[in-house]
């Protein structure tokens, strides 16, 4: 099924509670609900939860294919051979570095950063390019990318950093499999049906879930560098549809292409201009419900019911052409979950 008919933006998750990644720290801390239940995550940020209708995954290797039974699957990466149309995307966005046209060069850039830290070994091989434009804009890519990992808390650190390799990769629950995996489509029986989806589709797959929670809290920080839309920070928590969530913010930034003494809190400074016109102030704090949803305005406090499932994001908001610039300062972000039972 092509990537377009998998635009579900519903979650069709088998616990009625908010996911906090990261927390589980092996398989004994999850709770599985049925031995072949996986949560599958697309590549267009839809998740699929659900029973495989196969008992085994095969995994070709250069020293055999291994048969490897699903209740023993960890997570599952599609490599880059699975996905010829991005790795077609980072190679077109890294010959583009070196065009003669500045905005195609500044697209090319901005479409590299927005890929995230799992293509940096695919940059990192330019980075000796003979194309002095190319190679500079390769370092400076780089450097971004290392100071994203050093501003990462330590929950952070795990699949959202995972580099995307030219082969799949199964983390088992004995040891770590690379290699072609079959079959290339998957079959999903779901309480909404059955969804079948090519691997060229899929970003990730697990097969653990963490313990349920009612009520979810957590206190991230927001520096200058989460700029949006060049880059957004990972809460690490994951929404479902339907769930009411209280966030409160303080802190300041200084707006460095007015002056120091231009400072905002995370409300915005309107008489310095707007990321969305009469909408979004710049220097607001904004968030996103997973890559394809619509930036919308936390500012110092906001509560809201998720209309759809996903990844929640926070960001800066600032004018388009100023996203290069540097804001010293962070915004302290707490998050709160409600129960549903207690709202």
């Amino acid at each position: 099924m092509a990537m377009h008919q998998l635009s579900w933006r519903v979650f069709l998750c088998l616990v009625p509670a908010a996911i906090a990644l990261g927390e589980a720290q092996s398989v004994d801390d999850y709770q599985v609900i049925d031995p072949h239940w996986m949560q599958m995550t697309l590549m267009d940020g839809s998740i699929i939860s659900g029973t495989l209708t196969i008992k085994q995954i095969n995994v070709e290797t250069r020293f055999g294919t291994l048969q490897v039974p699903i209740e023993n699957i960890k997570s599952l990466t599609p490599g880059l051979n699975s996905h010829p149309q991005l790795r077609d995307k980072i190679q077109q966005f890294i010959k583009q570095l070196g065009a003669s046209e500045a905005p195609l060069r500044d697209q090319a850039e901005r479409g590299l950063l927005l890929l995230g830290m799992p293509i940096r070994s695919q940059v990192a091989t330019f980075v000796n390019d003979p194309d002095p434009e190319r190679k500079l804009r390769i370092n400076r890519l780089l450097n971004e990318f290392d100071q994203v990992r050093e501003d990462m808390d330590f929950e952070e650190l795990g699949s959202s950093l995972q580099a995307l390799i030219e082969e799949d990769s199964i983390v088992t629950t004995y040891f770590t499999i690379v290699g072609r995996v079959s079959p290339r489509s998957f079959t999903v029986n779901s309480p909404y049906g059955a969804l079948k989806f090519n691997i060229s589709a899929l970003d990730r797959a697990t097969r653990g879930i963490d313990k349920p929670k009612h009520t979810i809290r957590k206190t991230v920080a927001v520096s200058g560098i989460y700029v949006v839309p060049s880059r957004f920070k990972n809460t690490g928590i994951r929404l479902v549809r339907g769930q009411k969530v209280t966030i409160k913010a303080d802190g300041k930034i200084t707006l460095t292409p007015w002056g120091t003494n231009a400072i905002s809190s995370p409300e915005g400074s309107p008489k310095h201009g707007w990321h969305i016109q009469n909408i979004i102030p710049n220097g607001a704090l904004v968030a996103r419900l997973g890559k394809s949803s619509p930036v919308f305005k936390i500012g110092a406090k906001h509560t809201f019911k998720a209309e759809k499932s996903g990844l929640l994001e926070l960001g800066i908001g600032v004018h388009p052409s100023h996203t290069r610039q540097n804001y010293p300062g962070q915004y302290e972000v707490k998050i709160r979950v409600h129960d549903p039972k207690n709202p």
